[in-house]
């Protein structure tokens, strides 16, 4: 599996990526994989109903394992993981040093193909991956997009539609949703609805 992980590094982390359709376990490799983490996480992703959903959770907890274990240089079978009351993922075991200001920042997302994580020692971070698959269950992309309508604010809605062709608005549909999840999962899942009642009261920058 390692084989096909995508690395991208800067002065401030990393993105890995990997993509779990490519990964085509028997039912014995996937069980031992599963026995790697932690029992909590073993049950979450038991509950999946469809194989990938499962597949993209395991090599989710497995990357962040693989990570923690070649930055602190110990067995990923010390790495212990848990969640903050917000729900966001944050490392437990090995703990860092309080005196020394150290920050080891991570999110995980995955969706479609692939499983994506990011961590910095620099600053909060926060992921979110989406396929630009039309959606199910609407009649046309502009029947989607009614059924989604408070989900951004009338400036961002302007936005999205100003393409010209439909599949061009649905991906940058997909852009902005996935700009805002990654923000809310940074600061830790805000609901989305509540970024667009606050975008009101101010205008927002985007840093690049």
């Amino acid at each position: 599996m390692q084989r096909d992980l995508v690395e991208s590094v800067n002065k401030f982390g990393s993105k890995w990526a990997i993509n779990a359709e490519k990964w085509k376990p028997d039912k014995e490799e996937f069980e031992f994989y599963v026995n790697q983490v932690q029992p909590d996480e073993q049950a979450r992703i038991k509950k999946f109903r469809f194989e990938i959903d499962r597949k993209r959770a395991l090599c989710g907890r497995l990357l962040i394992r693989h990570l923690v274990s070649l930055l602190f240089s110990i067995p990923s079978g010390e790495v212990k993981l848990g969640r903050t009351e917000k729900k966001k993922p944050i490392l437990l075991s090995p703990q860092l040093p309080r005196d020394r200001g150290e920050l080891f920042e991570f999110n995980i997302s995955h969706h479609g193909e692939w499983v994506v994580l990011v961590w910095s020692h620099t600053s909060v971070v926060g992921v979110d991956v989406m396929d630009y698959s039309k959606p199910r269950g609407s009649k046309s992309v502009e029947s989607f997009f009614d059924t989604m309508k408070s989900s951004f604010t009338d400036d961002e809605w302007l936005t999205i539609k100003a393409e010209d062709e439909e599949e061009k608005r649905l991906k940058e549909f997909y852009r902005h949703w996935s700009l805002k999840e990654s923000y809310i999962k940074a600061i830790g899942y805000v609901h989305i609805y509540e970024i667009c009642y606050a975008a009101k009261k101010f205008t927002p920058r985007i840093l690049t």
